[in-house]
Protein backbone atom coordinates (compact mmCIF):
# COMPACT_ATOMS: atom_id res chain seq x y z
CA UNK A 1 0.00 0.00 0.00
CA UNK A 2 1.37 3.36 -1.04
CA UNK A 3 2.15 5.85 1.72
CA UNK A 4 1.22 9.41 0.61
CA UNK A 5 3.79 10.96 2.93
CA UNK A 6 6.59 8.76 1.59
CA UNK A 7 5.57 9.55 -1.99
CA UNK A 8 5.58 13.26 -1.17
CA UNK A 9 9.10 13.07 0.27
CA UNK A 10 10.34 11.13 -2.75
CA UNK A 11 8.77 13.66 -5.08
CA UNK A 12 10.42 16.52 -3.23
CA UNK A 13 13.80 14.84 -3.34
CA UNK A 14 13.40 14.25 -7.07
CA UNK A 15 12.59 17.93 -7.64
CA UNK A 16 15.64 19.00 -5.66
CA UNK A 17 17.85 16.62 -7.62
CA UNK A 18 16.48 17.94 -10.91
CA UNK A 19 17.07 21.55 -9.80
CA UNK A 20 20.63 20.67 -8.85
CA UNK A 21 21.28 19.04 -12.22
CA UNK A 22 19.79 22.07 -13.95
CA UNK A 23 22.05 24.47 -12.05
CA UNK A 24 25.10 22.38 -12.91
CA UNK A 25 24.09 22.32 -16.58
CA UNK A 26 23.77 26.11 -16.64
CA UNK A 27 27.13 26.49 -14.90
CA UNK A 28 28.76 24.13 -17.41
CA UNK A 29 27.42 26.23 -20.28
CA UNK A 30 29.76 29.02 -19.17
CA UNK A 31 29.25 32.77 -18.94
CA UNK A 32 27.28 32.96 -22.18
CA UNK A 33 24.56 30.76 -20.73
CA UNK A 34 22.28 28.23 -22.36
CA UNK A 35 18.80 28.21 -23.86
CA UNK A 36 15.92 26.28 -22.34
CA UNK A 37 15.65 23.86 -25.26
CA UNK A 38 19.30 22.88 -24.95
CA UNK A 39 18.97 22.39 -21.20
CA UNK A 40 15.87 20.24 -21.63
CA UNK A 41 17.71 18.03 -24.10
CA UNK A 42 20.77 17.76 -21.86
CA UNK A 43 18.65 16.75 -18.86
CA UNK A 44 16.23 14.61 -20.86
CA UNK A 45 13.24 16.42 -19.36
CA UNK A 46 10.06 17.84 -20.94
CA UNK A 47 10.25 21.48 -21.96
CA UNK A 48 7.38 22.57 -19.67
CA UNK A 49 9.11 20.98 -16.68
CA UNK A 50 12.40 22.73 -17.41
CA UNK A 51 10.61 26.03 -18.02
CA UNK A 52 8.92 25.84 -14.61
CA UNK A 53 12.22 25.05 -12.93
CA UNK A 54 14.03 27.88 -14.70
CA UNK A 55 11.30 30.35 -13.76
CA UNK A 56 11.43 29.32 -10.10
CA UNK A 57 15.22 29.52 -9.94
CA UNK A 58 15.18 32.97 -11.57
CA UNK A 59 12.66 34.17 -8.99
CA UNK A 60 15.03 33.36 -6.13
CA UNK A 61 18.07 34.80 -7.90
CA UNK A 62 19.83 31.48 -8.51
CA UNK A 63 19.58 32.03 -12.28
CA UNK A 64 19.33 35.08 -14.51
CA UNK A 65 17.53 35.19 -17.84
CA UNK A 66 18.77 37.50 -20.59
CA UNK A 67 15.57 38.38 -22.42
CA UNK A 68 17.19 39.50 -25.67
CA UNK A 69 19.02 36.21 -26.26
CA UNK A 70 16.75 34.02 -24.09
CA UNK A 71 19.74 32.48 -22.37
CA UNK A 72 20.12 31.54 -18.72
CA UNK A 73 23.24 32.09 -16.60
CA UNK A 74 24.00 31.67 -12.92
CA UNK A 75 22.39 34.48 -10.94
CA UNK A 76 23.77 36.86 -8.36
CA UNK A 77 22.48 34.70 -5.50
CA UNK A 78 25.12 32.13 -6.47
CA UNK A 79 27.91 34.28 -7.88
CA UNK A 80 27.81 36.61 -4.90
CA UNK A 81 28.26 33.68 -2.53
CA UNK A 82 31.59 32.80 -4.11
CA UNK A 83 30.68 30.59 -7.06
CA UNK A 84 32.68 31.68 -10.10
CA UNK A 85 30.58 31.22 -13.23
CA UNK A 86 33.43 32.12 -15.59
CA UNK A 87 35.94 29.39 -16.50
CA UNK A 88 38.82 31.78 -15.97
CA UNK A 89 41.69 29.47 -16.87
CA UNK A 90 40.25 28.74 -20.33
CA UNK A 91 39.40 32.40 -20.84
CA UNK A 92 42.91 33.51 -19.87
CA UNK A 93 44.48 31.00 -22.25
CA UNK A 94 42.29 32.14 -25.13
CA UNK A 95 42.59 35.88 -24.54
CA UNK A 96 46.30 36.03 -23.68
CA UNK A 97 47.54 36.29 -27.33
CA UNK A 98 45.28 39.32 -27.86
CA UNK A 99 46.60 40.92 -24.66
CA UNK A 100 50.18 40.36 -25.83
CA UNK A 101 49.45 42.01 -29.17
CA UNK A 102 47.72 44.96 -27.50
CA UNK A 103 50.50 45.49 -24.95
CA UNK A 104 53.12 45.34 -27.70
CA UNK A 105 51.22 47.67 -30.00
CA UNK A 106 50.14 50.20 -27.37
CA UNK A 107 53.17 50.06 -25.10
CA UNK A 108 50.78 50.47 -22.16
CA UNK A 109 49.26 48.10 -19.65
CA UNK A 110 46.37 45.86 -20.68
CA UNK A 111 43.92 43.98 -18.49
CA UNK A 112 41.39 41.17 -18.71
CA UNK A 113 38.48 41.43 -16.27
CA UNK A 114 35.41 39.29 -15.65
CA UNK A 115 32.14 39.94 -13.84
CA UNK A 116 31.58 38.11 -10.61
CA UNK A 117 28.26 39.04 -9.05
CA UNK A 118 28.21 42.83 -8.79
CA UNK A 119 31.99 43.24 -9.03
CA UNK A 120 34.59 43.21 -11.78
CA UNK A 121 37.64 41.06 -11.09
CA UNK A 122 40.99 41.44 -12.87
CA UNK A 123 42.13 37.97 -13.94
CA UNK A 124 45.07 38.85 -16.19
CA UNK A 125 47.40 41.79 -16.78
CA UNK A 126 50.33 42.56 -19.06
CA UNK A 127 52.65 45.55 -18.88
CA UNK A 128 53.70 47.45 -21.96
CA UNK A 129 57.17 48.84 -22.55
CA UNK A 130 56.35 52.46 -21.76
CA UNK A 131 58.51 53.37 -18.75
CA UNK A 132 55.79 55.13 -16.73
CA UNK A 133 53.76 52.31 -15.23
CA UNK A 134 50.10 53.13 -14.83
CA UNK A 135 48.76 49.92 -13.34
CA UNK A 136 46.42 50.55 -10.42
CA UNK A 137 44.80 47.14 -10.78
CA UNK A 138 46.56 43.90 -9.92
CA UNK A 139 45.44 40.38 -10.79
CA UNK A 140 42.74 39.44 -8.31
CA UNK A 141 41.82 43.08 -7.70
CA UNK A 142 38.11 43.82 -7.43
CA UNK A 143 36.00 46.88 -8.16
CA UNK A 144 32.28 47.59 -8.00
CA UNK A 145 30.69 47.31 -11.43
CA UNK A 146 31.01 50.65 -13.19
CA UNK A 147 34.22 51.78 -11.50
CA UNK A 148 37.07 51.70 -14.02
CA UNK A 149 37.03 51.20 -17.77
CA UNK A 150 36.70 47.41 -17.90
CA UNK A 151 34.21 47.39 -15.05
CA UNK A 152 32.09 50.04 -16.76
CA UNK A 153 32.13 48.07 -20.02
CA UNK A 154 30.86 45.00 -18.14
CA UNK A 155 28.15 47.01 -16.39
CA UNK A 156 26.93 48.65 -19.61
CA UNK A 157 26.59 45.23 -21.22
CA UNK A 158 23.96 44.17 -18.66
CA UNK A 159 20.20 44.76 -19.07
CA UNK A 160 18.81 47.77 -17.22
CA UNK A 161 17.22 45.74 -14.42
CA UNK A 162 20.53 44.05 -13.64
CA UNK A 163 22.26 47.47 -13.65
CA UNK A 164 19.72 48.73 -11.14
CA UNK A 165 20.45 45.72 -8.94
CA UNK A 166 24.20 46.34 -9.16
CA UNK A 167 23.82 49.99 -8.24
CA UNK A 168 21.55 49.12 -5.33
CA UNK A 169 24.02 46.59 -3.93
CA UNK A 170 27.07 48.83 -4.47
CA UNK A 171 25.41 52.15 -3.57
CA UNK A 172 27.65 52.88 -0.58
CA UNK A 173 30.75 52.50 -2.75
CA UNK A 174 29.39 54.58 -5.64
CA UNK A 175 30.29 58.14 -4.75
CA UNK A 176 31.67 61.24 -6.45
CA UNK A 177 32.12 60.72 -10.18
CA UNK A 178 30.63 57.24 -9.81
CA UNK A 179 27.46 58.29 -8.01
CA UNK A 180 24.39 56.40 -9.29
CA UNK A 181 22.98 59.25 -11.39
CA UNK A 182 26.36 59.88 -13.02
CA UNK A 183 26.95 56.17 -13.48
CA UNK A 184 23.77 55.85 -15.53
CA UNK A 185 25.04 58.63 -17.81
CA UNK A 186 28.33 56.77 -18.20
CA UNK A 187 26.45 53.57 -19.06
CA UNK A 188 24.49 55.40 -21.77
CA UNK A 189 27.68 56.94 -23.14
CA UNK A 190 29.42 53.56 -23.17
CA UNK A 191 26.54 51.96 -25.05
CA UNK A 192 26.52 54.76 -27.64
CA UNK A 193 30.28 54.65 -28.20
CA UNK A 194 30.69 50.89 -27.99
CA UNK A 195 33.49 51.24 -25.43
CA UNK A 196 34.02 52.59 -21.92
CA UNK A 197 36.29 55.55 -21.27
CA UNK A 198 37.71 56.64 -17.92
CA UNK A 199 39.66 59.88 -17.96
CA UNK A 200 40.75 60.49 -14.39
CA UNK A 201 37.54 59.44 -12.63
CA UNK A 202 39.20 56.49 -10.99
CA UNK A 203 42.73 57.83 -10.54
CA UNK A 204 44.01 61.36 -11.11
CA UNK A 205 46.32 61.44 -14.12
CA UNK A 206 45.18 58.05 -15.31
CA UNK A 207 43.17 57.04 -18.34
CA UNK A 208 41.51 53.79 -19.37
CA UNK A 209 39.62 52.38 -22.36
CA UNK A 210 37.58 49.21 -21.93
CA UNK A 211 35.54 47.00 -24.23
CA UNK A 212 33.37 43.99 -23.41
CA UNK A 213 33.78 40.60 -25.07
CA UNK A 214 30.17 40.12 -26.07
CA UNK A 215 27.66 40.11 -28.90
CA UNK A 216 24.19 39.03 -30.05
CA UNK A 217 22.49 40.17 -26.85
CA UNK A 218 24.09 37.65 -24.51
CA UNK A 219 26.09 38.41 -21.36
CA UNK A 220 29.71 39.43 -21.76
CA UNK A 221 32.39 36.80 -21.23
CA UNK A 222 34.70 39.52 -19.89
CA UNK A 223 36.25 42.85 -20.82
CA UNK A 224 39.63 43.96 -22.11
CA UNK A 225 41.04 47.37 -21.18
CA UNK A 226 44.09 49.52 -21.80
CA UNK A 227 45.43 51.77 -19.02
CA UNK A 228 47.90 54.63 -19.36
CA UNK A 229 48.68 58.10 -18.07
CA UNK A 230 46.42 60.78 -19.48
CA UNK A 231 49.32 62.43 -21.33
CA UNK A 232 49.54 59.34 -23.54
CA UNK A 233 45.88 59.51 -24.47
CA UNK A 234 45.29 62.41 -26.87
CA UNK A 235 42.08 62.13 -28.96
CA UNK A 236 43.81 60.72 -32.04
CA UNK A 237 45.49 57.98 -30.00
CA UNK A 238 42.23 57.10 -28.28
CA UNK A 239 40.72 56.47 -31.71
CA UNK A 240 43.67 54.23 -32.62
CA UNK A 241 43.38 52.23 -29.40
CA UNK A 242 39.62 51.83 -29.76
CA UNK A 243 40.15 50.45 -33.27
CA UNK A 244 42.84 48.10 -31.96
CA UNK A 245 40.58 46.92 -29.15
CA UNK A 246 37.72 46.26 -31.56
CA UNK A 247 40.01 44.21 -33.76
CA UNK A 248 41.27 42.15 -30.85
CA UNK A 249 37.75 41.59 -29.50
CA UNK A 250 36.85 40.12 -32.88
CA UNK A 251 39.89 37.86 -32.76
CA UNK A 252 38.99 36.76 -29.22
CA UNK A 253 35.44 35.91 -30.25
CA UNK A 254 36.71 33.84 -33.15
CA UNK A 255 39.18 32.06 -30.88
CA UNK A 256 36.43 31.31 -28.38
CA UNK A 257 34.24 29.95 -31.14
CA UNK A 258 37.05 27.67 -32.31
CA UNK A 259 37.72 26.29 -28.85
CA UNK A 260 34.08 25.89 -27.79
CA UNK A 261 35.40 25.03 -24.35
CA UNK A 262 33.86 28.13 -22.81
CA UNK A 263 30.48 27.90 -24.46
CA UNK A 264 29.66 24.25 -25.00
CA UNK A 265 26.41 24.21 -26.98
CA UNK A 266 26.22 28.01 -27.30
CA UNK A 267 28.45 28.40 -30.37
CA UNK A 268 25.58 30.04 -32.26
CA UNK A 269 26.48 33.12 -30.23
CA UNK A 270 29.52 33.66 -32.42
CA UNK A 271 27.91 33.24 -35.82
CA UNK A 272 28.07 36.96 -36.54
CA UNK A 273 31.79 37.02 -35.90
CA UNK A 274 32.95 34.34 -38.34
Amino acid sequence: MNNPEVSKVKGGAQSIARAGRLLLAVADAGPLGARMTVLATALDLPHPTVHRMLTALCQVGALHRFAQSNRYTLGAALTDSGHRSVPVDALQHTVRPALVRLATRAGDNVFLSVREGYEAVCVDRLEGEFPIRYSPLDIGGRRPLGVGAASLALLADLPDDAIEDAIRVNRQQLTGEHAPDKLWLLVEQTRRNGYAFDNGRLSAGGCGIGMSIAGCGGPAVGAVSVGAISARMPPERIEELVAALRGEIQSILKALAAREQLIGNSSVFYDNFQ
